[in-house]
């Protein structure tokens, strides 16, 4: 029985340590990053525009973006980017164009939402219904590697004030009382002697 009490002390310890390792770097690399926390050049972030419907549902598709250098971004790649035009950022659509301008790449976006409404009326693309101006590989985040409903249910929930208790209070309050469960034992063996 002790095995299992000290087994699930350290394992939350681990855990728990790990955690706030992992917040504290992510944080650090939010200063520099758009307020994101960044973690070994990976990013996850909650959607929460409807631009991106149906491959990104808002509130509750979770991504990992990845910073990646410009060769590693082609037309049809989904990105996050810092947008000049926009109020709202970053912002996280699909590239539909890149232009070679000058020696420096123009990727052009646009979000699904609105290709799939300009494809439903039979008309073609043009650069006028692309994203209001072009951004440029210092202004994106990153590359979209991963898309998931959970990730976005796990994002909102760790944000919220609950998840907060979830993640760290409970796991600090089962590591306390086991630890004084422990000493409660060796104090009654003492006693006993």
């Amino acid at each position: 029985m002790k095995f299992i009490s000290k087994f699930f002390s350290w394992f939350f310890a681990i855990v728990l340590i790990l955690f706030i390792g992992i917040s504290i770097i992510g944080r650090i690399g939010a200063m520099s990053n758009y307020g994101i926390p960044t973690v070994f050049g990976y990013q996850t972030m909650l959607v929460l525009t409807d631009s991106m419907e149906p491959t990104l549902e808002a509130g509750s598709s979770g991504i990992i973006v990845k910073k990646v250098s410009e060769e590693e971004i082609a037309i049809g790649d989904i990105i996050t980017y810092e947008a000049t035009w926009s109020k709202v950022n970053p912002i996280t659509h699909r590239v539909v164009d890149i232009e070679i301008v000058d020696g420096e790449k123009h990727y052009f976006t646009m979000g699904d939402k609105k290709r799939l409404e300009i494809e439903e009326q039979k008309k073609s693309l043009s650069r006028a219904d692309y994203d209001p101006s072009y951004t440029t590989i210092d202004r994106i985040l990153g590359k979209v590697i991963i898309i998931s409903g959970f990730l976005g249910s796990f994002i909102s929930f760790t944000s919220s004030p609950i998840g907060y208790i979830v993640l760290i209070f409970i796991p600090l309050m089962i590591i306390f009382l086991l630890n004084i469960r422990d000493l409660w034992k060796e104090w009654k063996k003492k006693k006993e002697n």
